[in-house]
This record gives structure tokens, C-alpha cells and sequence, in this order.
């Protein structure tokens, strides 16, 4: 009952002091439920991301080509000529801000996708920590359920010695204990299977962590923290400037070039330095500039979807937290209930009137039903850490 009263009280001190603050967050802020090949592994993505940024920033300034040319064909004429070449567009119609821009976008598009990969491996290893410690609960009241079958064999069969019941009544009995004890086995075996898929996560084992408490999340904090509303935006951004950037592919270029040629065997060198005006004529511009287009658009119409899809998810989420709550009052009650009807069998007991069966077979069910009690509030947590793991 301390423990139940502990976890109640660490709930209600959440609520009041964090109001929306994901605990979670700070306490494996430094991804230490990962494991270490996890991390690195993350870590290299974003670092390739970064490196992959910084290239596409600087992709419009164009490669300054040298060359060295030996002519071994007609030895009497100059056989060795080298030459630097410059042809750097200075000006695109707006492409190159466009170009820096789209790299920007689309770096912090990608960063937000490793940042999501990261928290979906957090999340998933914190709904497995939450699950572990249920389990562990289930095992505990499955327990005290093969307890109570084990006195209600018993107690059957005195009432058959007795001649008080027939041999049906204790055959229940015996299948009832039987199943329970079943049931027991199972909830053994998927313990190890969550235990292997922690494992999978994390290089520490689950007891090394404690549970992490979460807050009610209004919906409004909800959507204005999303991340794949975030990620939507983002990429609605990026074919935003994307599409600039094709439109400046076909509208005018200004370039500054620049020519040096020497001739080795003459001792002589020439230099050219000027100005390149292009338009370029393509009929493919047409279809290229519409394409690009209607991604943007398809792009800015999906932030909408997912917009409306994430509202209607965390509303969703509170219905089931409601629901769990309803339980969790109905639970309460019911211990409520025990409490009451256990202090009254044992004033009957001192007055001979019951048994210490009577009264054990009470109490194992009082804490069957505080353990339920828990195991709602883990239900609880684990449907507010799948709307956290949405936020950023």
C-alpha cells in the first residue's frame, strides 16, 4: 500500500509542479537507456547530415579546372600548355540565395529526422521499461491469485470431508489452480521476451532505471510542439525554395569567367578575365517549373493532413486516459471496499464466526486489486509517453 500511495503522490506533485514538462526528456536526455552502438550510430547520421549540409551550401560556386597538356603527336609545334579556367555564376535570378536557403531547410529537416529517430528509440525503450515494471505486477497479483485458489482448494476440500460439497465444486477448484498456474508460466515468458527486446536498446538492464513520471498534456502544447507537424513545415519550406530554385534555372544568369593559358615552350601566357550573360531556352522549362510547383503544393496540402491527423490523435489519447481514470476511480473504490469488509471478517473471526482463510483469501484479493490499481497508472503513463514522443 506504501508503494501504491508513493506512486500516487509522485503523480500529483508532477501535475502541479511540470505541468508540461516531459520527464522522460531530462532524465535520458543523454540517451543513457540507449546503448552505446545506438548512440554512435546516431550520431554519425548527424554528423553525415551536417557534412552533407555544408557541401550543398557551397554547391553554386562552381570547380576551378586546370589542365596540362603535353602533345607528343607533333613534337616541332609547342607541346606543353597549361590552363586555369573560371566560370562562377555571380548572379541566378535568385537561385543562389534560394540554393543557401533550400540547403538550410533541408538540413534542419534532416537534423529533425534523426532527432525523431532518436526519440521513437527512447520512447520505444521507455514504453518496454514501463511494460517490464507492469509485468512484474501482473506476476505478483497472478501470485496471490494462485494463493487464493490454493485456499479455496483447500477449504473445498474440508467442506467435501464434511459431506457440506460434492466432488464438482473441488474439480473447479483444482482447474481453476491449474490455469492460474498456467497463466503464471506465460506471464514468465513475456517477461524474457520484453527483457530481449530492452536488451535490444539498451546495454543496461531495466531495474538500473526508475520510472519516469508524466504530466496531462493540453492539446494546444501538443500541436504547437509536434514534430511531424514541425517536419511537415519544414519540408513544405524546402519545395517552397526548391521551386525557386528550378525557376531560376531557366531565367537569366550573370558569370564571371576567367581564362589563363601558357605556353611552356614559348615562355608565353595569355589572360582573359569578362562577363557571361546566359538565358537559357529549353521547352522543358514548362513542365519542369509546373512540376516543382505542384510539389510544393502537395507538400503544403500534406502539413494540413497531418496537422488534422495529430488533433485528432491526441484527442484520441485524452479518451483513453479518461477511460483509465474512470477505472483507476472504480479501483479505488473497490480497494475501498476490501478495506472495509477485511476489518469486519476479522472481527468475526475473533469471535469464531470466521477463519484465518477467510481473512487471507480477503486480503490477497485487496492487494490483487491495488496491484490492478498500478498497473492502470503504468496504462496511464505508457499513453502519455506515446503523445510525448510526439513533441519536441
Amino acid at each position: 500500500m506504501k508503494g501504491l500511495k508513493d506512486w500516487k503522490k509522485q503523480l500529483q506533485i508532477s501535475k502541479i509542479v511540470l505541468s508540461f514538462l516531459f520527464i522522460y526528456i531530462g532524465i535520458y536526455a543523454n540517451d543513457s537507456i540507449l546503448s552505446k552502438d545506438r548512440i554512435e550510430s546516431l550520431d554519425l547520421s548527424q554528423e553525415k547530415i551536417d557534412l552533407d549540409s555544408g557541401k550543398q551550401k557551397i554547391d553554386w560556386i562552381k570547380p576551378i579546372n586546370i589542365s596540362y597538356i603535353k602533345n607528343i603527336s607533333a613534337p616541332t609545334l609547342d607541346t606543353r600548355i597549361s590552363t586555369i579556367s573560371i566560370n562562377q555564376p555571380i548572379f541566378k535570378s535568385g537561385g543562389i540565395y534560394n540554393e543557401i536557403k533550400y540547403s538550410n531547410i533541408s538540413n534542419k529537416y534532416q537534423t529533425l529526422e534523426t532527432d525523431i529517430q532518436r526519440k521513437l528509440l527512447i520512447k520505444d525503450a521507455t514504453t518496454l521499461l514501463f511494460k517490464l515494471n507492469q509485468i512484474d505486477l501482473k506476476i505478483k497479483k497472478q501470485s496471490l491469485q494462485i494463493k487464493n485458489a490454493k485456499i479455496d482448494v483447500k477449504i473445498k476440500q474440508e467442506q467435501i470431508l464434511h459431506n457440506i460439497l460434492d466432488m464438482t465444486f473441488l474439480n473447479n477448484a483444482i482447474i481453476i489452480l491449474n490455469q492460474n498456474n498456467i497463466s503464471l508460466e506465460d506471464l514468465k515468458l513475456s517477461k524474457i521476451d520484453l527483457e530481449n527486446k530492452f536488451n535490444n536498446l539498451s546495454s543496461k538492464t531495466y531495474q538500473n532505471f526508475s520510472l519516469p513520471v508524466l504530466s496531462i498534456i493540453k492539446s494546444n502544447d501538443f500541436i504547437s510542439n509536434n514534430i511531424y507537424i514541425k517536419k511537415a513545415k519544414l519540408n513544405e519550406k524546402s519545395q517552397d525554395y526548391y521551386k525557386k530554385i528550378i525557376l531560376s534555372n531557366y531565367l537569366p544568369t550573370l558569370s564571371l569567367t576567367h581564362d589563363y593559358i601558357n605556353y611552356h615552350d614559348r615562355n608565353l601566357d595569355t589572360s582573359t578575365t569578362g562577363i557571361k550573360f546566359t538565358i537559357p531556352l529549353d521547352i522543358k522549362s514548362y513542365y519542369d517549373t509546373q512540376s516543382s510547383k505542384i510539389s510544393y503544393l502537395k507538400a503544403k496540402k500534406q502539413t494540413d493532413i497531418i496537422k488534422n491527423e495529430e488533433t485528432n490523435y491526441i484527442k484520441s489519447v485524452q479518451n483513453k486516459i479518461n477511460t483509465i481514470e474512470n477505472k483507476i476511480q472504480i479501483q479505488e473504490s473497490t480497494i475501498n471496499y476490501y478495506n472495509d469488509l477485511i476489518i469486519t471478517t476479522i472481527d468475526l473471526k475473533n469471535n469464531g464466526l470466521k477463519t484465518s482463510d477467510d481473512v487471507n483469501i480477503l486480503q490477497n484479493s485487496s492487494n490483487i486489486e491495488k496491484l490492478s490499481l498500478q498497473i492502470f497508472e503504468i496504462d496511464k503513463q505508457i499513453q502519455l509517453l506515446e503523445a510525448y514522443a510526439r513533441t519536441n
